[in-house]
């Protein structure tokens, strides 16, 4: 268990005996360079990773039938990352979740018509959003 650090009190190395002990403070700094290894990055990319801000790329693979009587079709996209899908318009599908490659889709049930303004997004982790993908 860490001991609380004051750094008013504390010093930043201590020497016992002949052998240096460093100060939770100091051991945190020399773990932070550590991480880091001299390289340009930050040190939030060395602790946390480094920050994303690329958006899903989407493309569709399948194609909903342009004329079917199915009232729930299935169509297949890929998606270059994770996420959550964000559906738009008049259709919703079984799944909420899109993962990296081909994810297929089934369509929750549609009355008999005709749809255009079906689309859907993918937002990935970091909050980044592709651009919307007519199905």
């Amino acid at each position: 268990m860490l001991e609380p650090f004051d750094l008013a009190q504390d010093r930043l190395v201590e020497v016992r005996t002949g052998r240096i002990t460093f100060t939770p403070i100091l051991l945190a700094l020399v773990l932070l360079l550590g991480a880091c290894g001299g390289n340009s990055e930050s040190a939030e990319d060395a602790i946390f990773g480094p920050s994303d801000s690329t958006a899903p790329t989407l493309a569709v693979v399948t194609a909903v039938p342009a004329a079917t009587t199915d009232t729930t079709p299935s169509f297949t996209f890929s998606s270059s990352e994770s996420g959550t899908i964000g559906w738009w318009g008049s259709c919703t599908g079984n799944t909420n979740t899109a993962y990296p490659g081909n994810n297929i889709i089934t369509f929750n049930t549609l009355s008999e018509g005709t749809y255009t303004d079906c689309t859907l997004t993918v937002t990935d982790s970091a909050g980044n959003v592709s651009s919307s993908l007519s199905v």
